[in-house]
């Protein structure tokens, strides 16, 4: 005789998720933002079904890891790492909801209709129809996107808190680049998106680089390194090209007008060979 299904009463289901979701630090809750803002979504999969979707896509496994790893939760496909229950999408916006910069209004929307609509079974309420609609218009209106004001930011890099080194290095290893700059051998340390939210908080953060019509950059080799050196240990994907051109900055900086030397010329072939893997 089958066996009738356990009936989980609200208390329950709250420690469920407690036991599941994990509690995450403000350093995996700005790295995991910011792969969301730069390189996820936030979106609604059906307008009948009403189901919210959250992910962070990339090709490269290892980011994909860290996000399971961090909040306990979620599923890894070949492209995407994606929350597929109610209760996992609701435990994880809730804590980085306040670290979330271009997709936070659309969050906590999401929030509201997934707080509202619980675990619920029965018919759409008009209430959550409309909080639905109201999170529904939301992603298909782009959520407000504002294009790049082009902005000079000349300070000196500063030390950066904990949670802005997981967030820029989320934001080089997801949407950004390291890139050797041709015959001068020089280095250019960039953010390539359209979004003036995420450039702009890019340059007053580091306080320096360049923002365009697509991107942030910065080619001066102190605020590379300085930059650098802050972030490599919150980095993943590019992790072991930002120890390459550390590695070469360490011996070309005190050097910056003399002739390259044989060691500078092979470290800086390093950088070439591991840049080429991340095309």
């Amino acid at each position: 005789m089958r066996k009738q299904a356990a009936v989980i009463s609200a208390d329950e289901w709250n420690n469920l998720e407690r036991r599941i979701v994990k509690k995450m630090n403000p350093e995996q809750c700005s790295w995991l933002a910011s792969g969301i803002d730069f390189d996820g979504c936030i979106s609604g999969l059906s307008s009948t079904t009403r189901v919210v979707y959250v992910c962070i896509s990339n090709k490269d496994l290892r980011p994909k890891e860290y996000a399971k790893q961090i909040t306990g939760v979620g599923k890894i496909g070949a492209i995407h790492w994606s929350l597929t229950t109610k209760k996992e999408q609701l435990s994880v916006l809730k804590q980085v909801t306040p670290y979330l910069i271009l997709k936070r209004e659309l969050a906590e929307h999401a929030l509201a209709y997934l707080i509202e609509r619980g675990e619920k079974k029965d018919p759409y309420s008009a209430k959550e129809k409309l909080l639905w609609n109201d999170f529904d218009a939301l992603f298909r209106s782009k959520h407000k996107r504002e294009r790049p004001i082009p902005r000079t930011f000349a300070g000196v890099v500063p030390t950066l808190s904990v949670e802005n080194c997981a967030w820029l290095a989320a934001a080089i290893d997801f949407d950004g680049y390291i890139s050797p700059a041709g015959h001068t051998q020089g280095i250019t340390l960039g953010v390539s998106n359209s979004e003036d939210r995420l450039l702009l908080h890019t340059g007053t953060i580091t306080k320096v680089g360049i923002i365009n019509n697509i991107g942030w950059y910065v080619r001066n080799f102190d605020a590379v390194y300085a930059i650098l050196k802050q972030v490599i240990p919150y980095m993943i994907i590019k992790q072991k090209l930002a120890e390459a051109v550390l590695n070469y900055l360490e011996l070309r900086m005190p050097r910056y007008h003399k002739p390259y030397s044989e060691e500078e010329t092979t470290l800086w072939k390093e950088v070439i060979k591991l840049r080429r893997k991340h095309k």
